[in-house]
């Protein structure tokens, strides 16, 4: 969505965390996951892209110099991969939590982006119905 925001090293450094992010709900990622995970890719120009395994505080750090708006978009996209399966569990809550607070990002601003990217999950979800004709 708005991963066109960040420059090269933020869209590597996103990838790595979108990956962090899918493994959050206990180490197994489901297809939509992998899906969504590939759009990112794309979207990022990154399609070739190897993983590094770059650790978790690493990456965090790594967006400290960042603005807010790029903390935001990072926040905002890791949310969607980390609902596209619709269940949002407390370790993949807690992993949104920890980088928020390291970004000084408020409580009730990740609940706000989280609202957001379930509601545009759903209106998605109802276009694609509505284009196939099944509503």
């Amino acid at each position: 969505m708005f991963l066109n925001l960040l420059n090269k090293r933020e869209k590597e450094d996103f990838i790595e965390l979108a990956y962090h992010a899918m493994l959050s709900c206990g180490g197994q990622v489901n297809d939509t996951e992998m899906e969504m995970f590939n759009a990112f890719k794309v979207e990022t120009e990154l399609t070739s892209y190897e993983l590094k395994n770059v650790a978790i505080t690493e990456l965090i750090g790594k967006f400290n110099g960042s603005t807010k708006k790029v903390k935001r978009v990072i926040l905002v996209e890791l949310l969607a991969v980390l609902l596209v399966d619709e269940k949002f569990n407390k370790n993949e809550e807690n992993f949104i939590r920890k980088i928020a607070k390291a970004w000084n990002i408020r409580e009730t601003e990740v609940k706000r982006m989280t609202r957001w990217v379930e509601d545009f999950n759903d209106l998605l979800d109802e276009g694609f119905k509505y284009i196939a004709g099944k509503e």
